[in-house]
């Protein structure tokens, strides 16, 4: 699967009542809807072993491990806006390395899961094959990989975002996962209103912390895609 999240699934989320199981913010944004669609993934499942990727200061791990063992795989170092201190959450073991560079700190073959929430855009497209490779490596036969990414897009795809889209395609491409459902084609994907995406307040906030891309932000809307996939 690799597809944009939309509001009507959402809304099913919220109808069903997942968003009162989780910690609430003080603001619905973009990573709130993530927070919901990952959770919805996982909200049944008992007695498995969820690694979570930059989870940092975890929303969703805290709620996971009282019936899970979890694991979150961060540096701890503040990059990309993360905690520059090591965050201790009962029941959740820390694993201080990025992953893609895990081989010789934690056993592969040993997770039923690995997931990430709005990661992914950070990974540098030289270092995506080895941090699908890592996702891989990590999983047992059949484990599964969820991450939810933040892409901006507008009208017309960019040449920048067709381009990464197509990386992110790649793992279902050369049959490294399998996809749970559709897997997107990068030249047609465009904005639609169905899509969920951030508010304007938020990306306000944002052109204040990272004004460098302002000018995107006027002309883009930044979206959530699922990209879903078994080992």
């Amino acid at each position: 699967m690799l597809r944009a999240l939309t509001k009507r699934e959402l809304w099913d989320i919220e109808d069903a009542g997942r968003l009162d199981e989780l910690p609430r913010t003080s603001y619905w944004h973009l990573k709130s809807a993530q927070d919901a669609v990952t959770y919805q993934q996982f909200a049944e499942w008992q007695h498995k072993r969820i690694g979570e990727v930059g989870g940092g200061e975890s929303r969703l791990l805290p709620v996971l491990a009282q019936r899970n063992e979890c694991f979150n795989f961060e540096v701890f170092d503040g990059r990309d806006g993360g905690p520059a201190r090591e965050v201790v959450v009962p029941g959740v073991t820390n694993v201080r390395c990025l992953v893609g560079e895990t081989e010789g700190v934690f056993e592969g073959s040993t997770l039923d899961a690995v997931f990430s929430i709005s990661v992914v855009e950070h990974v540098p497209t030289e270092a995506l094959d080895a941090y699908f490779s890592d996702c891989r490596r990590l999983l047992k036969p059949g484990g599964l990989m969820f991450h939810v990414i933040d892409v901006y897009i507008a009208d017309e795809p960019s040449s920048e975002t067709r381009s990464r889209l197509r990386r992110y395609r790649q793992p279902f491409d050369t049959g490294m996962f399998q996809p749970l459902g559709d897997v997107l084609q990068p030249d047609d994907f465009r904005f639609s209103c169905a899509m969920v995406s951030n508010p304007d307040h938020v990306m306000a906030m944002w052109n204040r912390s990272v004004p460098a891309y302002r000018s995107r932000r006027e002309e883009s809307q930044c979206v959530a895609i699922v990209m879903a996939g078994t080992a």
